[in-house]
């Protein structure tokens, strides 16, 4: 590993990757919200479209907000580990993802009129999503490779050291595993359900009510899973946390 060492951008990335998955549940759930008052008409339902829209725009705001403040923080780091100039690299693919996806997106909204626009759109949702789970599963294999750089010189020394990581390597193994099987089936949920809501609002050769059911119990197994992901995002936040910390105490009783 290199000699580099930025500790600022060690105490801001965990938060910052904190937040930013916490604002992906809430990107999703006011998409939805989104569509399912374009379906409603009247005074009402215009009314509720702008104000869910405010929301939506927030949290893009956000999203993109806490987007670069990670990536500034793995370009500070990617020195410390090759995983996080990797990581750096998939989260600026997944910013000009966004960026096409909001491009497409304004045209879908203007001149989309078929459904396999929408469902186009939908796939190019969860895109973005998918690419900052790459990200963090490469984030952690980082972290794999500081408790294996802490965990070899306590070897060589022979003897424990007040800097011993808290947390394994094996246990970041098999949180990395978890992640990434929880969010493919997480993204894959909410992709069939902005595909569910676009069939009903679009496709009207297809029977409402089989579609309706599809989409209930789609929204039952997206919510549980939207729980479980935020469990995963804060036991990610507490173990990078960990990690850093006790790598700057090796490095720093190093001398580096």
């Amino acid at each position: 590993m290199s000699e580099e060492l930025d500790y600022r951008s060690m105490r801001i990335l965990p938060v910052s990757l904190l937040l930013l998955l916490l604002i992906i549940p809430l990107l999703n759930i006011s998409m939805l919200t989104v569509m399912i008052t374009l379906s409603e008409s009247g005074i009402k339902g215009v009314a509720a479209s702008g104000g869910l829209d405010t929301v939506y725009y927030a949290c893009e705001f956000f999203n993109l907000a806490f987007s670069i403040v990670s990536l500034v923080c793995l370009y500070r780091m990617n020195g410390i580990s090759r995983s996080y100039n990797y990581a750096w690299i998939i989260l600026v693919f997944e910013m000009l993802s966004e960026l096409i996806r909001q491009i497409v997106g304004l045209f879908v909204r203007i001149y989309g009129k078929g459904l396999f626009s929408h469902i186009l759109y939908s796939a190019l949702n969860i895109i973005p999503k998918l690419l900052v789970v790459a990200g963090v599963a490469v984030l952690l294999n980082g972290l794999i490779e500081m408790i294996d750089e802490i965990d070899g010189a306590a070897g060589i020394s022979g003897r424990p050291v007040p800097y011993a990581p808290a947390v394994s390597a094996a246990h970041i193994r098999t949180l990395n595993k978890t992640w990434i099987i929880l969010e493919i089936v997480r993204n894959l949920m909410w992709f069939l359900l902005y595909a569910g809501m676009y069939i009903m609002m679009y496709a009207v050769t297809i029977s409402p009510g089989i579609i309706s059911v599809m989409i209930r119990i789609s929204i039952v197994i997206s919510i549980i899973l939207t729980f479980i992901h935020i469990a995963i995002s804060i036991i990610i936040f507490l173990n990078t946390w960990k990690v850093f910390g006790n790598y700057y105490l090796y490095r720093y009783n190093r001398g580096v």
